[in-house]
């Protein structure tokens, strides 16, 4: 893969790589050393975006608020800290700290005797709301200069029956349905629209990302950020361009050229 990247130096590589060294920064880091143009956020960002205890902290430091959260080391015994959470809380998840999809995402109350420890991980308070999903995109308008936005709110209802949101659940639809626009107050959308453009700022991203919150009546609460989201029609983020009206193919032109831009700004 190196040689065909390196045998094309002008080309831009569209990334659509998920998880692993497809998102952490690995590959970003691997274009970036040799001057490839590639789209989405930098290795830095990626990296600092794919670890969730990362993100947590370098986006507090930056003004996102998040959710009281406490990490969890590899093969230590947890039973003291979920505890303590939970006499707090009463209902905590717990999740891995560089993974997603939903994957090895367990909702804790009292009373529990289970305690993750295949992984590491961390463990969050829930906080009652509606879990939004932003969009933010960098466009390049024609005077050339980079211009923010976050696209409109898009959220997942709840599933039915007391039931997680799992990955069946994210992945295959069961009790669950996805609404773009969100259905939430406009000043909910506004906050957590401007949450989704600081964390953007707050972990050096460029080009896109999706930015995922609580919206609560008094604001948004910052969850986590993904570098590089899904692009296919049922993803959020085409739902979201489609809601606002820019057609796919504009989207990624722009895309393109930001990508080019910051190839040449390292150059």
């Amino acid at each position: 893969m190196v040689a065909a990247f390196e045998s094309q130096p002008s080309r831009v590589y569209l990334l659509a790589l998920h998880g692993g060294e497809g998102e952490d920064g690995t590959i970003q880091r691997m274009l970036e050393a040799r001057r490839i143009a590639f789209t989405g956020p930098g290795a830095d960002a990626s990296a600092r975006a794919f670890d969730k205890e990362v993100a947590s902290r370098w986006s507090a430091r930056r003004g996102c608020g998040s959710r009281t959260r406490a990490p969890l080391e590899r093969s230590e015994d947890h039973a003291h800290e979920m505890r303590e959470m939970l006499a707090i809380y009463g209902r905590i998840v717990a999740k891995p700290v560089a993974g997603g999809a939903a994957w090895a995402c367990t909702i804790c109350s009292l009373p529990t005797r289970s305690t993750p420890r295949a992984q590491d991980g961390g463990v969050r308070r829930t906080v009652p709301g509606r879990g939004v999903h932003l969009g933010d995109g960098v466009d390049r308008g024609r005077s050339g200069r980079s211009r923010r936005r976050a696209g409109p709110a898009a959220q997942r209802g709840a599933p039915g029956g007391g039931r997680a949101f799992d990955y069946e659940g994210k992945y295959l639809g069961r009790g669950t349905r996805e609404i773009t626009p969100a259905e939430v107050p406009p000043q909910i959308s506004a906050a957590a629209q401007a949450m989704a453009l600081a964390a953007h700022r707050a972990l050096g991203c460029e080009g896109y990302s999706r930015t995922d919150v609580i919206a609560q009546a008094r604001g948004a609460v910052f969850l986590e950020l993904n570098t590089l989201p899904g692009l296919t029609r049922a993803s959020f983020l085409p739902q979201q361009l489609a809601a606002e009206g820019t057609p796919m193919l504009a989207f990624l032109e722009g895309q393109l050229t930001i990508a080019r831009a910051r190839r040449d700004r390292r150059s």
